[in-house]
C-alpha cells in the first residue's frame, strides 16, 4: 500500500492575467474552467486526485513585492544543488510538486 500523495495549494502569488493572486482567490468558477488554475491550486479546485504530484504551468513570485518571476520549468533546468536548495522552500515545493518531489517529500515518486 502506498498512502496517497499530500496534495498542496499553491504558497505562491501565481501570474493570472498580469495580476498577482494566491489560491485563496480562486473561485469555482475559475476552477472548473481554467487547467492552469487546477494545476496551482489542486486543493482549492478539489483536484488533487488527478494533479497533487503535477508542477504549476502559471508563473509565480514568492511574494506580492518579489522582483523575481518564476516558473516550475525554470526551476526544473537549474543545476541539481541550486533547485534542492530552492526545492526546500515552501513557496517552490508547494507550486512545483513534481519537480521538488525528491527534495520536499510530499510522496510524490
Amino acid at each position: 500500500y502506498t498512502p496517497p500523495p499530500q496534495c498542496y495549494d499553491s504558497d505562491a502569488f501565481m501570474v493570472w492575467k498580469g495580476r498577482r493572486k494566491r489560491c485563496s482567490w480562486v473561485s469555482e468558477n475559475l476552477c472548473k474552467r481554467w487547467k492552469e488554475i487546477r494545476l496551482a491550486c489542486p486543493e482549492q479546485c478539489a483536484s488533487c486526485n488527478n494533479l497533487a504530484c503535477k508542477d504549476s504551468t502559471l508563473p509565480f513570485y514568492k511574494s506580492k513585492k518579489s522582483k523575481d518571476e518564476w516558473t516550475c520549468e525554470m526551476l526544473s533546468k537549474l543545476k541539481p544543488r541550486q533547485r534542492r536548495k530552492k526545492c526546500k522552500n515552501r513557496k517552490f515545493y508547494t507550486t512545483c510538486r513534481k519537480t521538488c518531489a525528491e527534495e520536499s517529500n510530499v510522496g510524490c515518486l
